[in-house]
């Protein structure tokens, strides 16, 4: 995350996070650079996929993945992708990372060498949380759910996408991250969740979980046949 424009919450070199004015229980998440992409802007079908992808995960793990609430293609004065998504009130060490990643993308906005020694110890000191953090049993729990519903798992095994909340009593680990279901690389294309693992799990959910997931699936499918 990074400099803040005057209504974001946060901003990374792929998303700008903004409040939903209609519910302070969501957030909007602005894709700007898109990493589905070679040219930084994803297709409306990607965009699409992206709020599909998110219901299904959510059905799937209700305690650790964020609802899903809408999406726009090209949303604003800008037209960038939009997608509209749970709020969570997350833990300090995950505002911290964040707060340390916004210090550092504002460095490399205003292209401060790499070596410069306030931007090496602000990396030193991130990539120490993310690891604390991927080494947390209940953080390795989910991680290792993700992972067998992904093909492109670098989002999902990286610590800094994963925060703690408290949901009443319970404490629960939660992914923030929302990922297309497929990108392109050098004019192809390549899916980053796994199809048949990803029917499989919500073909295993009892009704009437099973019937949504798969009906989100059946959109995902489509959306991914027609790119």
């Amino acid at each position: 995350m990074g400099i803040k424009q005057p209504d974001s919450l946060a901003e990374s070199y792929e998303k700008q996070i903004f409040p939903f004015p209609e519910d302070p229980k969501k957030i909007k998440a602005r894709i700007r650079n898109s990493d589905g992409s070679e040219t930084g802007r994803e297709t409306e079908s990607q965009t699409a996929s992206r709020f599909y992808l998110q219901k299904i995960l959510h059905l799937l793990l209700a305690d650790n993945i964020p609802d899903a609430y809408g999406f726009s293609p090209k949303a604003g004065d800008e037209g960038y992708p939009e997608i509209i998504l749970e709020k969570m009130d997350v833990d300090s060490t995950h505002r911290e990372m964040q707060e340390a990643r916004n210090r550092q993308f504002e460095l490399d906005r205003q292209n401060i060498s790499r070596t410069d020694p306030a931007r090496m110890g602000l990396v030193d000191f991130i990539a120490a949380l993310e690891t604390r953090r991927e080494q947390n049993p209940h953080v390795i729990e989910l991680m290792n759910k993700l992972r067998n519903l992904f093909v492109d798992r670098r989002d999902v095994c990286s610590g800094r996408n994963y925060a703690f909340y408290r949901k009443g009593s319970r404490v629960c680990v939660v992914f923030l991250d929302n990922q297309v279901a497929w990108k392109y690389e050098n004019g192809k294309k390549k899916p980053v969740v796994n199809f048949t693992a990803l029917k499989q799990a919500a073909e295993a959910l009892g009704e009437p979980a099973r019937s949504e997931a798969l009906g989100y699936y059946k959109q995902l499918f489509s959306l991914y046949e027609r790119g």
